[in-house]
């Protein structure tokens, strides 16, 4: 900084004070980050330039994130949607003084809050950021591959849907799938032979498992996705995300989170669209799965629900126990809490509509009638 201020050189002497401002803020000195911040503001300013202006809105919004609280977090907003503007409207996808790092999160926090998506996209795209952390659970990334499993199944590839036709062989979707109910992460290839091919000798399930990999590399169309060593794949979290583990991740990561964990189960709870894989049989590889996201999805609906009762949320309570009877109507409890939640606003009409749509289900399914429980509640939301 003193040879570049010496020399007169103003452009890389802005670039060097950011470098200097991010590197403060590493190791704790807030107020010397915002002077050399200041610095580079002042000379871009004077230059006129557009570029050190975008680049030092992006520092402040980082900055104001970094600092934390609701004030922060609304400070770092508002200055992160000026600087993504004006890079769309500029042109600006050159990040030049900035770390990757720090592109990367605020990229993150633009997708979060709806801010120019198209640009901040662009950015992931053109300078291949990879998610890591919390990052792995936002749907909103430019991933290579979505996969959704809960209530659907449907993969999006670069953002868009990838067609499936009739043409395309059944096995290596299977494989996917099954991939994916094993967490993807070291998938022993014998696991997965024993699993799909359960009736082949040792040498048609290899040959059929060599085959069956190769269409499922060539219909994702990235090798690097799909990781194969030791006898074993992986599906690289990197380039992949699916609803079945940002699911599991939010329920098991809940109480550490820097959110509120109601907050937490919420989004938890508002991404289980109903069972896994519906509709995709009853392999045992999938109802095992599937019972398991089903048990950890009425836990987390159930506490969610619980908390709105509490602090007399009777609206906030009625709409999520909506939801999670859409995603599974065969979960008794859910009716019941709805019919009470009604009660207590005043609802009787809609308590006694949920009672009849809960008996009617399970007289279809089971043939069986509701519990005494839920009879019991029935009886006096009538009688009042």
């Amino acid at each position: 900084m003193e040879l570049l201020f010496r020399g007169g050189a103003y452009f890389p002497q802005s670039l060097t004070a950011l470098l200097l401002a991010q590197l403060l803020l590493e190791s704790g000195d807030r107020k010397g980050a915002y002077g050399y911040l200041a610095d580079a503001h002042e000379i871009g300013t004077r230059m006129k330039s557009r570029f050190l202006e975008f680049v030092c809105l992006m520092l402040d919004s980082y900055f104001a994130f970094e600092t934390g609280g609701q004030a922060g977090e609304e400070r770092g907003h508002a200055l992160l949607k000026k600087a993504m503007t004006l890079g769309r409207e500029a042109d600006i996808v050159n990040f030049q003084g900035l770390k990757r790092e720090v592109v990367t999160r605020l990229c993150a926090k633009a997708l979060e809050a709806g801010i120019e998506v198209e640009f901040a996209k662009r950015l992931i795209t053109s300078y291949r950021f990879l998610p890591e952390g919390a990052l792995l659970d936002l749907e909103q990334w430019r991933w290579l591959i979505k996969v959704y499993t809960l209530g659907r199944f449907r993969i999006e590839k670069d953002g868009k849907p990838l067609l499936i036709s009739g043409k395309v062989p059944r096995k290596p979707l299977e494989m996917l799938k099954l991939l994916i109910a094993y967490g993807g992460r070291d998938v022993s290839d014998e696991r997965i032979a024993e699993a799909l091919w359960p009736e082949a000798d040792g040498d048609t399930a290899y040959q059929s498992y060599e085959t069956t990999l190769h269409r499922l590399r060539k219909m994702i169309g990235g090798d690097s996705a799909i990781v194969r060593q030791d006898g074993s794949i992986t599906l690289d979290p990197r380039y992949w995300w699916t609803d079945v583990w940002a699911f599991e991740r939010m329920i098991e990561n809940g109480a550490s989170s820097t959110e509120p964990v109601l907050s937490v189960l919420e989004k938890a709870v508002g991404m289980y669209k109903g069972p896994f894989l519906d509709g995709d049989g009853d392999k045992q590889w999938l109802i095992s799965m599937r019972e398991r996201l089903r048990s950890k999805f009425l836990r987390a609906a159930g506490k969610v629900g619980h908390e709105y009762e509490e602090s007399g949320q009777w609206d906030k309570a009625v709409e999520c126990y909506r939801k999670a009877i859409e995603a599974d109507s065969l979960a008794e409890e859910f009716y019941q809490h709805l019919m009470t939640c009604y009660q207590r606003l005043g609802r009787k009409a809609e308590a006694l509509a949920v009672y009849n749509r809960c008996r009617d289900t399970l007289y279809k399914v089971f043939g069986l009638g509701p519990s005494s429980k839920t009879e019991e509640i029935y009886l006096l939301i009538r009688q009042k």
